[in-house]
């Protein structure tokens, strides 16, 4: 068993609407992250799942644009 807690780096680069992020976040660190750039992103309703879904290492993802309602 691989423990990715601790693998919690994360970069936002708002003008390209791209991130790269390790796996050790959970969607709602990521999401929340990601709503003080303005972006959004779809990782379903439960922000306590690890975003790694499975694959160790870095994962890079791009943006949707501006947010279309506020995010909690």
């Amino acid at each position: 068993m691989l423990d990715l807690a601790d693998m919690k780096a994360l970069h936002i680069d708002a003008k390209r609407r791209t991130a790269w992020a390790e796996t050790g976040l959970t969607a709602g660190e990521y999401t929340a992250a990601a709503g003080t750039h303005g972006l959004a992103t779809g990782f379903g309703d439960t922000g306590s799942v690890g975003i790694g879904a499975g694959h160790a290492g870095r994962r890079r993802r791009r943006l949707p644009g501006p947010q279309i309602r506020p995010h909690d």
